[in-house]
């Protein structure tokens, strides 16, 4: 017997601070973000996945997960003052390449109480490269910084 498609839940941190003070003087906007170098990256970007959904663990700026097809992957945003300080909201996500292996279907965001996040479907095993797209907002909600950078996904069958 089949079952049922499982929810991967993707926890992305990033250290918004860090980044506002490497990139506060780029003029940046919703349709031309800044991109964050991979070194930068790196050091500021955590995706978390549970321990059972990662593949070499978790805490990295790339993303490997084991999953299987029609699985689906959810990622949220988080800075790492649990938005206190200021919140961290993805609003777009393109993949990089027609020409690697469709990996994950078109991510779409999800309206939610606890905060919105974006959901993507499994399609096969393999790697693909994507870049997200967020903002940095302050307090009072206005967007102090618009960033992307470009992981990839690597999925595998458990």
């Amino acid at each position: 017997m089949a079952t049922a498609p499982r929810i991967i839940n993707v926890l992305t941190v990033i250290d918004t601070e860090t980044l506002l003070n490497k990139y506060q003087n780029e003029t940046t906007t919703e349709a031309t973000p800044a991109t964050i170098e991979d070194s930068v990256a790196q050091a500021t970007i955590h995706m978390i996945a549970s321990t059972g959904d990662s593949i070499n663990g978790s805490d990295s700026y790339e993303l490997n997960v084991k999953g299987y097809v029609d699985d689906n992957v959810r990622w949220r945003a988080v800075s790492i003052s649990e938005n206190t300080v200021n919140k961290v909201e993805f609003y777009n996500f393109i993949k990089s390449n027609d020409n690697e292996p469709k990996v994950i279907n078109q991510p779409e965001e999800i309206p939610s109480s606890t905060g919105n996040y974006w959901q993507a479907t499994l399609i096969k095993e393999g790697t693909e490269t994507y870049h997200w797209s967020f903002k940095i907002k302050d307090r009072s909600g206005k967007a102090s910084v618009y960033l992307n950078w470009d992981p990839y996904i690597t999925v595998k069958n458990p």
